[in-house]
C-alpha cells in the first residue's frame, strides 16, 4: 500500500497506474495533475505538477501503448492530453511559447 498525506491540497479524485513505466498520475479537487515516480514515492513529492484545469479532475488515464502520454478531464468541461516526452520550446528570452504547457514545480 502506498500513502502520501499531502498528495493534493484537496481530495484526490482519480489515479491511473502506468502499465509500462513506474508512474502514477493523480488528479484532485484542486484541479491539479501530478505524476508520481514509484521509485521515489517514499519521498512524498511528485516529480511533475500540472495546473491547466480550473475545476476538479474527474478522470485520468494513461495511453494504452505510449507510456509517456495521458489524458485528463475535469469538471471545467475540458479534456487535456499530456505528452511527457515533448520538450518545451523556448524563444530567445527563454520563455515558453505556450505557458499552459509548463510544468509547475511541486
Amino acid at each position: 500500500m502506498l500513502t502520501s498525506s499531502a498528495a493534493h491540497e484537496n481530495d484526490v479524485n482519480m489515479i491511473s497506474w502506468n502499465q509500462h513505466e513506474p508512474f502514477i498520475v493523480s488528479g484532485g479537487d484542486d484541479g491539479v495533475l501530478k505524476i508520481w515516480d514509484l521509485r521515489q514515492f517514499q519521498k512524498g513529492v511528485s516529480v511533475v505538477r500540472f495546473k491547466q484545469h480550473t475545476a476538479p479532475i474527474t478522470s485520468v488515464e494513461w495511453h494504452p501503448t505510449d507510456s509517456g502520454v495521458f489524458a485528463a478531464a475535469g469538471a471545467d468541461d475540458q479534456i487535456t492530453q499530456w505528452d511527457l516526452a515533448v520538450e518545451r520550446d523556448q524563444d530567445q528570452d527563454g520563455d515558453t511559447e505556450d505557458p499552459t504547457l509548463q510544468a509547475i514545480p511541486p
